[in-house]
């Protein structure tokens, strides 16, 4: 079990490493740059979520959720389901259907917006699992998914961005490596965790 589970022990836990009882007004920041760190490196099941949209005829935007950080699988609920190819930005826009209306194939990602091709022709609902960004930990929000999984790297993340304000060079790079050894391990471990672990069965169709 993690020795901090909350955001105050996390807090208490920064102020001991950092052997520093000056900084408690700084901490709360630490933490927030670890977190924003953790938002742009981390991708585990446990902030996977699941969404839905009913998509406006005529209208090829949907507004990407509030707590986005990356898609996992889109697929529209129609019976059979229609699954949602996802392209890059430059062949979405150059692709045949842009210009034409019917039932959505296709998708990508512009700026806060997905956008559909055809443009819907009908009210689909579309279906969405992405990884969501956790709540930010803070006095009224104790814990968050973070906190729950991965402490470990809260605190080499925090005590990391602690070092430039201190101008401690030399432990930069001793947080920074914990931070990245956590990192690959956990990573690691979540992909790992997708899988059963018997063997995968070949189907045909």
């Amino acid at each position: 079990m993690a020795v901090f589970t909350s955001y105050s022990d996390l807090k208490t836990q920064i102020t001991n490493y950092l052997a520093r009882a000056d900084l408690a007004d700084k901490i709360p920041t630490f933490i927030e740059l670890a977190e924003i760190r953790l938002n742009r490196d981390l991708r585990i099941r446990q902030t996977l979520q699941n969404s839905t949209y009913t998509m406006e005829v005529g209208n090829k935007n949907v507004p990407t959720p509030a707590d986005f950080l990356e898609m996992k699988e889109q697929h529209l609920n129609t019976n059979p389901i229609t699954n949602l190819t996802f392209q890059s930005t430059s062949v979405f826009f150059r692709n045949g259907l842009v210009n034409t209306t019917g039932k959505p194939t296709y998708y990508t990602q512009v700026s806060s917006n997905f956008a559909y091709a055809p443009t819907p022709d009908s009210a689909y609902v579309v279906e969405m699992t992405y990884y969501k960004k956790p709540t930010p930990l803070s006095d009224s929000n104790p814990s968050n998914e973070y906190l729950a999984n991965c402490p470990d790297l809260l605190l080499y993340g925090a005590l990391a961005e602690s070092a430039p304000y201190l101008m401690d060079d030399a432990r930069l790079t001793t947080w920074q490596s914990l931070y990245n050894v956590g990192l690959a391990s956990l990573t690691k471990s979540s992909e790992e965790s997708e899988y059963p672990a018997q063997p995968l069965a070949v189907q045909l169709s």
